[in-house]
């Protein structure tokens, strides 16, 4: 089994510089982290990644909230717009996200802690976004954190992580139009453990990460994602965004017009 460090050890460690995370700032104050050591040998989802490090986020055991039944699982938009989801599907999202947890924290080899940070509000939702939250170091080595407000998603962010660091394995050089897909099947991730945590595990709302929920349901998450400059596309945002300009327009009208329900198309962000 994986162990799990005490925090004051690992805390003076990161002050004074001695982890090889990186960020030991950030790791320590902006987000809900773990520092993970050692080999995955293992497969983590549909990926064969071996030789990780991470400071990833992750949460305490949850239950799922009480007295909920299947079709009552539901988000609702600004504009009053809903998504229902069913028990099933709920539950599809939990395994997946709890295989890439189990696998890790079977691997004797890991090193692990939870480390708390300030809570975001939503006019503060760049610092939430995944791929703000997170840095690939090297290929096995990166930093995410996560709101101390949002423990309860720290599967999302926790799995948007494995991911981002399986992409971070494979070939680099490939069209920009590959790597962008690879940030996308991330945030597929990233959004099936939100769903989880806000249904089933009764976590806080948090508009500006339901609003990603929303976006994939809808069609327009590649837009959302060039609109916001995700920056785990790197040097190729600019030649995705020009490749998909129409695809900035699809997703900025239905936010304007079925997300924030503004009949005059405005966008106050």
């Amino acid at each position: 089994m994986a162990r799990r460090l005490d925090w004051m050890p690992l805390q003076r460690g990161l002050d004074a510089g001695g982890a090889s995370a990186g960020r030991s700032g950030s790791a320590g104050s902006r987000g809900w982290s773990c520092l993970l050591a050692g080999g995955l040998g293992r497969r983590l989802g549909a990926a064969a990644v071996a030789g990780i490090a991470l400071v990833a986020a992750a949460g305490p055991a949850a239950r799922p909230a009480a007295g909920l039944q299947a079709g009552q699982y539901r988000l609702t938009a600004p504009s009053g717009a809903t998504l229902d989801f069913e028990a099933a599907d709920l539950l599809r999202f939990r395994d997946r996200t709890d295989s890439l947890a189990t696998d890790l924290e079977e691997d004797p080899a890991v090193l692990y802690y939870p480390v708390f940070a300030r809570d975001l509000e939503p006019n503060e939702a760049r610092d939430a976004w995944p791929w703000n939250a997170m840095e690939v170091v090297t290929d096995s080595l990166a930093s995410i954190v996560m709101p101390g407000n949002l423990r309860e998603a720290g599967r999302a962010y926790y799995s948007y992580a494995v991911l981002r660091m399986h992409a971070a394995r494979q070939d680099p050089d490939v069209p920009c139009e590959a790597l962008f897909f690879r940030e996308l099947a991330a945030l597929d991730g990233f959004i099936d453990g939100w769903i989880v945590a806000r249904l089933l595990f009764g976590g806080p709302a948090y508009e500006p990460l339901d609003e990603l929920v929303f976006a994939r349901a809808a069609g327009v998450l590649a837009g959302l994602v060039i609109d916001r400059s995700n920056r785990q596309i790197g040097g190729c945002l600019g030649v995705v965004a020009d490749e998909r300009a129409g695809e900035i327009e699809a997703y900025l009208s239905w936010r304007a017009e079925k997300y924030l329900g503004r009949d005059d198309g405005r966008d106050d962000r």
